[in-house]
């Protein structure tokens, strides 16, 4: 195995998927799985002795579930990133996990893709949101009955506030770049001044932000 793979552990109780995962997972280039747990606690005991870069973990399981699981890494000084998939509607847990710097938040029945895209997202530094995810969270923001104010957009040029769109869309740089036709360089350097112009310190932190002032990605 390259060297260089990035290195996954998988947390997952439901046996069949968790070999669904790990066929998908350990097929795709420059990936490694170098363990998998049926529960937080077992994770952890991985976790003690192995190297891992990105851990995807189920949010329900016995014991000890993947909400305290990211709880106890989110703190570590050079912590795995955290990637959440779940079969079940969570959008309060979705919301703090992201807000807490979780890495990406899937949910089962989504395309497969979708993990290792986020897997390569988070070794970038940036933050997934499934569609089905997102489409549950703009719902949920449509459907209010009480809605916030929506968070002022005026100042940003309209490139800006296009790529604000697709980043509470939960499009990656990559997808973003493809998208606009602008250079990745570019697109970070867009997002970055996002990141400034709206106060918050993380990628994750204005999805869960803009949501929650009921702004509608177009």
């Amino acid at each position: 195995m390259d060297s260089k793979a990035i290195r996954i552990l998988l947390v997952e109780d439901d046996v069949m998927l968790q070999r669904s995962l790990l066929k998908y997972l350990s097929g795709e280039a420059g990936l490694e799985i170098v363990g998998t747990a049926t529960n937080g606690f077992h994770a952890l005991e991985i976790l003690e002795r192995c190297s891992v870069d990105v851990v995807v973990s189920d949010l329900r399981m016995p014991g000890m579930d993947g909400v305290e699981l990211f709880q106890r890494l989110k703190d570590k000084q050079d912590g795995p990133r955290f990637i959440a998939i779940t079969a079940h509607d969570r959008d309060e847990a979705m919301l703090e996990l992201l807000r807490n710097g979780a890495n990406g938040y899937i949910v089962k029945g989504d395309s497969i893709k979708e993990i290792s895209r986020s897997i390569y997202a988070a070794m970038h530094g940036e933050t997934v949101v499934s569609s089905s995810a997102m489409t549950r969270l703009l719902t949920r923001v449509e459907n209010a009955t009480e809605r916030p104010t929506s968070p002022d957009t005026s100042g940003l040029a309209p490139t800006a506030a296009r790529i604000l769109d697709l980043v509470c869309l939960g499009r990656s740089n990559q997808k973003i770049s493809e998208e606009i036709g602008m250079n990745i360089a570019s697109v970070k350097k867009q997002v970055s001044g996002l990141l400034k112009y709206f106060e918050v310190s993380s990628r994750s932190e204005l999805i869960v932000s803009m949501h929650r002032q009921g702004y509608m990605a177009k």
